[in-house]
Order: structure tokens, then C-alpha cells, then sequence
């Protein structure tokens, strides 16, 4: 009887402990998938935004030119400062909204979803 008493302990043992190196693994597999969508999605993020502002550059520069045909070429190259300046407080003062809620959005998605 004691004989069959170790035997079953021994067997739990080892059955718990696979079982925690089980989750452990898990632990490690959905971490490392989860890190790798993350820095996937920066990724394409920051292409987008290199090419994205090697465009935006064009199309100032278009816009300048094209305002050189009506208003002093001086006073164009200020209007579009103006511009920029002005999308850049409406970015500083609402950068809660713009910026910050659906960055959490995202990186909590990334880490709360189970992955499929």
C-alpha cells in the first residue's frame, strides 16, 4: 500500500510539474507572439511615416508654389509655417484624445486578447 501511496505522489509530481513548465512555455510562446506583433506594427508605423513625410514635404512645397501665383513668395513660406503651427497646438492640446487613448487602446489589445 505505501509502495502504491509513493507511486501516486511521485506520479502528481511529476504531472504538476510538467504542467508548470507547460504554462511556463505558454507563458514564453504568447509573450514573445505578442512582442513581435507589437514591433511588427512599429514597424509599418514608421515606414509609413518616413514615406509618409518624405510626401508631405512634396506637397508643401507644391502648396507654396501653387500660393506663389496669387500672394509675395515671402509671405507663402509663412502661411504654411502658420499651418503647420497651428496643427501642432491642436496636436499638443488634444493629445490625450489624438495620441495617448488610442495608443493604450492598441498596446492593450496587443496584450490582454488571447491570441487565436
Amino acid at each position: 500500500m505505501k509502495m502504491n501511496a509513493d507511486n501516486n505522489v511521485t506520479s502528481l509530481y511529476h504531472a504538476v510539474r510538467r504542467l508548470i513548465s507547460l504554462y511556463i512555455e505558454n507563458t514564453k510562446l504568447t509573450a514573445a507572439e505578442k512582442i513581435t506583433h507589437l514591433l511588427g506594427a512599429m514597424t509599418i508605423v514608421l515606414t509609413a511615416m518616413l514615406f509618409g513625410l518624405v510626401g508631405f514635404v512634396f506637397a508643401v512645397i507644391g502648396l507654396a508654389t501653387w500660393l506663389q501665383e496669387w500672394i509675395e513668395p515671402f509671405w507663402t513660406y509663412f502661411i504654411v509655417t502658420g499651418a503647420f503651427v497651428l496643427i501642432i497646438l491642436i496636436l499638443i492640446l488634444f493629445r490625450k484624445w489624438l495620441v495617448y487613448n488610442p495608443l493604450a487602446k492598441f498596446i492593450t489589445r496587443v496584450f490582454m486578447e488571447t491570441p487565436q
